[in-house]
């Protein structure tokens, strides 16, 4: 399914159920969805007629997930090869709608974009900050969020509050007052410096960071105007950071490394992938 009701009504379904999500993006190459789909084992699709039929005689149903258990299975693009499912938990889920809420500290009375595709981890992000609050995920289609003028007004027009984007798509809305938009996240790619100077003024303004490997997000830096690119920040609630060398032992201060991420959010590995899971 595209953006629409039914695609967030049945994500909803599926996790209640204690089945695993596996988000097929119709935009996406066939050969490239028959392959997730078999890589998977999914044993159903579901598309927006089975959901408009199934809500009609929805009830809870009577089980509990575990912490463990996996709420989703994400494909990476697959720009260094093969693309990689990685298995996120229930309970990388559940730390991340309580991050979001200890950071962002969304309300019912909000209202949340819902900017990215399904085949994107951006998309879960978003959600789950409107479910965790009780506030409105606003849908939009492609159309409408053309980034530019298309996405300025319609920003403008349905008064969004809170919006998750990549600093690219954020640099093309033009400036115009916006008196509703009081949290802007960006992410996905590095965040220029004029960014924050442009549109923090007012405002929250957050860059943040993640892999999809740690349920979406990792750390996150509240941004005020400055003639720096802001930094990736500190690690959110339940998750921690260590720069290490190329022999795993700490980078001294201000040193170069790589970064290891633990706690919460860290999947539970790459389905079907053994060996890549221990290695990493």
């Amino acid at each position: 399914m595209e953006r629409c009701p039914e695609l967030v009504i049945g994500l909803l379904g599926i996790l209640r159920a204690g089945a695993t999500y596996v988000p097929l993006d119709p935009l996406l190459p066939a050969s490239r969805l028959h392959w997730m789909r078999q890589d998977s084992g999914a044993t159903l699709t579901v598309d927006r007629d089975f959901v408009q039929q199934a809500v009609a005689m929805a009830s809870a149903p009577a089980l509990e997930n575990q912490a463990d258990s996996v709420a989703y299975i994400l494909y990476t693009s697959g720009s260094t090869g093969q693309p990689k499912g990685v298995s996120v938990t229930h309970a990388g889920l559940l730390n991340l709608a309580e991050a979001q809420q200890a950071v962002f500290a969304a309300t019912e009375r909000d209202r949340v974009l819902q900017f990215a595709t399904i085949s994107f981890d951006a998309s879960i992000f978003e959600i789950t900050m409107a479910w965790r609050a009780g506030a409105a995920l606003i849908m939009a289609s492609r159309e409408e969020l053309m980034p530019g003028y298309p996405l300025g007004n319609f920003l403008l027009e349905r008064k969004i509050s809170n919006v998750t984007l990549p600093p690219g798509a954020l640099q093309l809305v033009p400036q115009q007052p916006l008196p509703e938009l009081q949290v802007i996240i960006v992410a996905g790619e590095p965040c220029p410096a004029e960014l924050p100077g442009a549109w923090a003024p007012g405002r929250r303004f957050f860059n943040a960071y993640g892999p999809t490997e740690a349920t979406v997000w990792a750390t996150v830096k509240e941004c005020q105007p400055s003639n720096l690119p802001p930094t990736i920040g500190r690690a959110i609630p339940n998750m921690g950071t260590v720069v290490v060398d190329t022999h795993g032992n700490l980078s001294p201060f201000f040193g170069s490394g790589e970064l290891l991420l633990a706690g919460s959010g860290l999947a539970r590995g790459y389905w079907n992938q053994e060996t890549l899971t221990g290695n990493r």
